[in-house]
C-alpha cells in the first residue's frame, strides 16, 4: 500500500508539467476561434488537476514534518489578496475580522489549500459580501468563512459533507475540493461542519489546533 500510494504521488508530480502545456493550447485554440473546443479540454484539464493536487495533498499528509506553526493570519490575508485581483474577486467586498495572531498546529501548504479552497468557494457563491473570522480558546483556533449568497438547505449540507462532494452541487468539475480540505483537516485532527451564516448565505467553520497544543497531544 505504501509502495503503491507513493507511485501515485510521483505519478501527480509528473503530471504537472503535460497539464501547463495543455494550458498552453488551449489559450491557441480560444485564439482560433475555437472556444467550444477550447472549454472542452480545459473541463477535462481542471479535472485531472484537481485528481493531481489531492494526491500531493495526500502526499504532504504521509510524509508531512512534525512541529508545524503557520500563521492564519498571514495566509489568509495572502488569499484574499490574490482572490481580490480575480474578475470575480474585485467585484465582492472581502473582509476579515482576525484581532489577534494566530498560530495553527498545520502545514503551511495545507492551510494554503484548505483556505484557498474555503474562500474561493465563498467568493463564487456571494452576492456582495465574505467574512473571515478567527477566535482561539481551550487550545484550538475557530476559523469562519461566511458568505451572503443562497447558502444550502440542511439536506444539502448533509450530501455536501459526504467524502468527494462538491461545495456547488449544482456545478462542474470533479468534485473534490472539500474531499482535500477534509483529508488535511482529518490528518491534522481538525474538524469542519456547515451552518447558515449571519448574512444567510453559508458558514463553514473550521476547528484547528493551535501549534502550542503540539507537544501535549
Amino acid at each position: 500500500m505504501t509502495r503503491a500510494r507513493d507511485r501515485a504521488a510521483d505519478l501527480a508530480h509528473g503530471l504537472n508539467p503535460p497539464l501547463t502545456a495543455l494550458v498552453t493550447d488551449i489559450a491557441r485554440l480560444r485564439a482560433k476561434n475555437e472556444v467550444q473546443i477550447a472549454d472542452d479540454i480545459e473541463d477535462l484539464a481542471f479535472r485531472m488537476q484537481r485528481l493531481m493536487e489531492r494526491e500531493l495533498a495526500q502526499a504532504r499528509i504521509r510524509h508531512g514534518r512534525s512541529g508545524h506553526k503557520t500563521s492564519v493570519n498571514a495566509t489568509a490575508e495572502a488569499i484574499i489578496r490574490t482572490l481580490q485581483r480575480t474578475p470575480r474577486g474585485e467585484k465582492i467586498d472581502i473582509s476579515e475580522n482576525i484581532p489577534t495572531p494566530v498560530n495553527v498546529a498545520m502545514d503551511q501548504d495545507d492551510l494554503n489549500e484548505v483556505l484557498g479552497n474555503l474562500l474561493d468557494n465563498a467568493v463564487r457563491h456571494a452576492r456582495s459580501s465574505v467574512i473571515v473570522s478567527v477566535a482561539s480558546g481551550s487550545g484550538r483556533a475557530r476559523v469562519s468563512i461566511e458568505d451572503d449568497g443562497e447558502g444550502v438547505s440542511e439536506e444539502q449540507s448533509a450530501a455536501i459533507m459526504q467524502r468527494g462532494q462538491r461545495m456547488d452541487l449544482k456545478g462542474t468539475g470533479a468534485g473534490l475540493g472539500l474531499a482535500i480540505v477534509q483529508d488535511i483537516l482529518e490528518a491534522s485532527n481538525a474538524s469542519i461542519s456547515l451552518s447558515k451564516s449571519a448574512m444567510g448565505g453559508l458558514g463553514v467553520t473550521l476547528e484547528i489546533p493551535l501549534s502550542e497544543q503540539l507537544a501535549t497531544t
